[in-house]
């Protein structure tokens, strides 16, 4: 217990110091941001609103495609042509916390040394890419006519849903998995330059990102500390502006719902 007042003065000093930093970045959310959302990318929110609904609620199993690890959750499911993969993420206080002092120093890959990604959550994710690749495997070997791959990500699920997608582009070639779709929100830039300049280079990966609101977490790793986005921006959601960006303080634009509350209002 005596520890606890340490632990609130820490938690609020950073997550105030990280917003207003945020919000005097606004500029770099990407000038050339648009205002809502895709048709496709509605519906692969909501399907991850419902999805993790059922997993909280105890009513998502192995057998819905449900993979669970220590920090790292996901499910994956074949539905006609198209393989959905979904990674949850963030969606308590107590998580962001996690998330937080679990910042390291980005990990080199052995694709390129000059490209490198955040280890705290790229190491969860080399740990699954093998068994998310058989299991991509196994959906082209069923010779889908229009093979299509769609991940979701959502806060640190968003950084691994866009590994994954690079790492599929390096995994199959073109002409066995042309169409890699990722959409993403409430997501930390998941690495270096070098590996932004990667995903936008290339051109089977399709990759969107959300910020609802004020919601300061996609800019919680800034490029003052060497991470840079990729994809193109998207805005849903109140416009920011300095008191309702003091709300995000509490998380108040952060979790899944509140992206899914943000789309259904428009």
């Amino acid at each position: 217990m005596k520890g606890k007042p340490f632990f609130y003065i820490f938690f609020i000093i950073l997550f105030t110091g990280c917003q207003i930093g945020f919000y005097l970045q606004e500029d770099r959310w990407g000038a050339d941001s648009i205002r809502g959302a895709t048709d496709t990318d509605r519906a692969l929110m909501f399907r991850h609103e419902s999805l993790r609904t059922a997993y909280k609620a105890g009513e998502l199993t192995e057998a819905d495609g449900l993979k669970v690890y220590s920090n790292l959750k996901y499910v994956i499911q074949e539905e006609g042509d198209v393989l959905y993969i979904v990674f949850f993420g963030t969606d308590t206080a107590e998580d962001v916390y996690y998330d937080m002092i679990h910042w390291k120093e980005p990990f080199w890959t052995d694709i390129d040394p000059d490209m490198a990604v955040h280890a705290g959550f790229n190491r969860p994710f080399q740990d699954i890419a093998p068994e998310i690749r058989e299991a991509v495997q196994l959906y082209l070997d069923g010779a889908p006519p229009t093979p299509r791959v769609l991940l979701s990500g959502h806060s640190a699920g968003g950084v691994q849903a866009v590994l994954c997608a690079f790492y599929l582009s390096r995994e199959f070639t073109t002409g066995e998995l042309d169409d890699i779709y990722c959409q993403i929100g409430g997501s930390p830039a998941p690495g270096n330059k070098a590996f932004a300049d990667a995903v936008e280079a290339e051109s089977r990966i399709t990759l969107h990102r959300y910020r609802n609101g004020s919601d300061m977490m996609p800019g919680m790793l800034t490029e003052e500390m060497g991470y840079y986005h990729a994809g193109q921006p998207y805005h849903i959601g109140p416009e920011p502006d300095p008191i309702t960006a003091f709300s995000s303080l509490w998380l108040a634009w952060h979790f899944i719902g509140d992206y899914a509350d943000s789309l259904r209002a428009e």
